[in-house]
Order: structure tokens, then C-alpha cells, then sequence
């Protein structure tokens, strides 16, 4: 179940990715509301969205083994009520964090709405503020704190498991499971 594709076999870089495939081609930073589509691989290094600014996905919802494949080389900071694939499942879209760069995160916070599989081992994930989201979120450290909260989505499958450890700090009643 959920997306069976080994970041570190998938040679997705600046040079190899489906971010000036038509229709909405994208650059290497989103920072606008910006359309993407299940079945390609983009390249990013930065994700900023801020004021109601969202990520969508064209042809939600993905077959489980095509969701939209983001490779993150770089933070994401999505804040002020914008969202990731906020009309879609978690399954429409899985964001790989990839920099071997140390203190990249990957942030969710304000009143963010987040549909999204999230697979950044060596990042911080800061779930934070009113928003929900709503996928699964395996990373080095998570922070969930605020009144919003995550819900694991069963529909994904089992989360990956680490070889490293890895720390979860969570805010009491911050986290629910959700059975699809």
C-alpha cells in the first residue's frame, strides 16, 4: 500500500524531473498556489507558502502506486492558512525530504490543512498551530504541538521504519488515527 518508490534509487535531480512538463510547469521554489499532477516527480528546494496559498493536485484522487512525488532538497515552510493537497488524500501526494544538509525542516503551522505522506528521515517536522493534517510523517524529529493535531492515515500502509533514532514530541490529544 501507499508509495513503494526508494527515494535513494530514484535519481530525481535538477536536471531529471517532470517540473517543466505541461501543463504547469514549475520551477525549482513553489511560492504561489501552484498545480501539480499525480504520476510526475518534481525537484524542489524551497516549499514557502503563506496566506491561503496551496499545493493541489490535478487527478486526485492518484492510483496508490502514481501519487504526485515531491523530492525537497531545501525546507518547506507552510504557514497562514495555506495547504497541501487540501481536496485530495493523503495517497495524492508524497513529499520526500532529500538534503543531507543538517537542520533542514519541513514546517506545518497556523491554520494549515495537509493531506500528504511525508517521508524526510535526517529533517525536523514541526506540526504546529490549528491545522490538521492528515497522511504520515516519518522524519528524524517531529514536533506536534498546538490544538490542531495529526491523524495517521491507515491507507498508506505501515510507516517506513528507521535504522537511526529518532525523537516525537507531542502535545497531549495532539494526534488521532483516522481508518480509511
Amino acid at each position: 500500500m501507499g508509495d513503494a518508490v526508494n527515494p535513494a534509487c530514484t535519481p530525481i535531480s535538477a536536471a531529471h524531473n517532470d517540473n517543466a512538463v505541461s501543463p504547469d510547469p514549475v520551477g525549482t521554489t513553489i511560492s504561489s498556489p501552484t498545480t501539480l499532477h499525480c504520476g510526475r516527480n518534481y525537484y524542489l528546494t524551497d516549499i514557502t507558502l503563506r496566506g491561503g496559498d496551496s499545493i493541489t493536485i490535478a487527478g486526485s484522487p492518484c492510483p496508490l502506486t502514481s501519487p504526485a512525488r515531491v523530492y525537497l532538497d531545501g525546507s518547506s515552510s507552510v504557514l497562514g492558512g495555506s495547504s497541501l493537497n487540501p481536496d485530495g488524500v493523503s495517497t495524492d501526494l508524497t513529499l520526500y525530504g532529500i538534503s543531507a544538509s543538517s537542520g533542514q525542516s519541513i514546517q506545518l503551522g497556523g491554520n494549515v490543512g495537509a493531506n500528504v505522506n511525508i517521508y524526510a528521515p535526517t529533517y525536523q517536522a514541526l506540526l504546529n498551530g490549528q491545522g490538521r493534517t492528515f497522511g504520515n510523517v516519518s522524519a528524524n524529529v517531529i514536533d506536534i504541538k498546538g490544538v490542531g493535531g495529526f491523524t495517521f492515515d491507515e491507507a498508506l500502509g505501515l510507516p517506513p521504519t528507521f535504522t537511526t533514532s529518532f525523537t516525537i514530541k507531542v502535545q497531549p490529544d495532539a494526534v488521532r488515527r483516522r481508518s480509511s
